[in-house]
């Protein structure tokens, strides 16, 4: 009886370790109908789109992923909805510091025919598509200063701002 009890548990494990993972460059993504955009939303957050046609292998896609960390240490892992979705295009979004950006990767889950478990993924590394120019807008940080400033002009206090370093 405990021979019947373990042999399920060993083949559920073993078969989670089957999806086949595919990490995906520049090129590859424009063969797939897929991009990565990344750019400042905030004073220190970047927000990333992912957008693909639902075409060819992507057209059984089911879910996206996204993990955040390096190595083991894990910060972020997360099953994403999308922020829009229509028989030409599927679009996911999320933000993270700046600080993260670089460790973060979408997998999209697509269904196979014939396997166990039923899917294969493509790994979008947002390593390998952020823009080089990503950095803190010095501008956008004294926006917002100003902006949290309010009161103290509205007192006829000046503010004490530091400048953004040139």
């Amino acid at each position: 009886m405990l021979a019947v009890l373990i042999f399920p548990l060993m083949v559920s494990y073993t078969s989670s370790g089957l999806i086949m993972v595919e990490s995906v460059s520049k090129e590859r993504a424009k063969e797939l109908g897929a991009t990565i955009r990344t750019e400042m939303v905030d004073t220190n957050q970047v927000g990333v789109w992912l957008e693909f046609a639902p075409t060819g292998k992507l057209q059984t896609f089911s879910s996206v992923a996204l993990e955040i960390g390096s190595g083991d240490k894990r910060l972020v892992s997360a099953t994403l909805s999308p922020l829009k979705q229509t028989t030409n295009t599927v679009v996911y979004y999320f933000s993270t510091d700046l600080e993260h950006v670089r460790a973060s990767a979408l997998t999209v889950f697509y269904k196979i025919d014939g396997g166990w478990p039923p899917y294969d993924g493509f790994r979008f590394n947002i390593s390998d598509f952020a823009t080089s120019g990503i950095s803190p807008d010095p501008i956008g940080r004294l926006v917002a200063r100003l902006s949290e400033s309010r009161g103290e002009w509205q007192n006829g206090l000046a503010p004490n701002i530091k400048l953004p370093a040139s």
